[in-house]
């Protein structure tokens, strides 16, 4: 019947495999393949996509691990969230502190704003100047900064203002601020 179909086309008989193969529920496709000595690998899904999936959608944990089982039944497979959290911990551990606090301005007026400080100097400017390595963007500055330093500017360029920028004099782009 199929090649009455497909004809003499190998291209036709495929599709037609595939078609039929895609109407078979997933775990009857697994014991097929297997009763057929076919291995079958499931789709590992990475680490960082979870992470996007997780942030994107605005699941929780709890939902997180639902849907879990429902990709595992579809035949795609997470980490362990214990493997996501650390994940998720080492991606976010860059020494950054941010809380609310009341400033009182000139006026003597109360504003709440987002503060945030370093914890670990060191750790944050060696994690920064590692991301522009990896990504070839450290440059040598015409013998104005020594190729035994390294010059890091805090803030913006002049008198007052205080964006929290960070810059890195030994860069391709200098006056590209650090996202977080």
């Amino acid at each position: 019947m199929r090649t009455s179909i497909a004809g003499a086309s190998q291209d036709s008989l495929i599709t037609q495999h595939a078609s039929e193969l895609k109407q078979i529920k997933l775990t009857s496709r697994h014991i097929i393949c297997n009763q057929a000595g076919v291995k079958t690998k499931p789709i590992t899904i990475s680490n960082l996509s979870v992470m996007a999936m997780k942030k994107a959608t605005d699941l929780t944990w709890s939902q997180l691990r639902q849907q879990r089982r429902y990709l595992k039944e579809a035949g795609l497979l997470m980490p362990s969230e214990s493997k996501q959290r650390q994940a998720m911990e080492d991606l976010t551990a860059d020494n950054i502190v941010t809380q609310m606090i009341d400033f009182v301005d000139s006026y003597g007026q109360t504003h709440r704003a987002a503060f945030g400080r370093v914890t670990n100097i060191t750790t944050f400017v060696t994690k920064f100047l590692e991301q522009h390595k990896l990504h070839k963007t450290l440059t040598w500055h015409n013998s104005t900064i020594p190729q035994d330093e390294i010059w890091i500017k805090f803030f913006g360029e002049g008198p007052g203002q205080r964006q929290p920028k960070i810059h890195n004099a030994g860069c391709e782009h200098t006056q590209t601020k650090l996202k977080k």
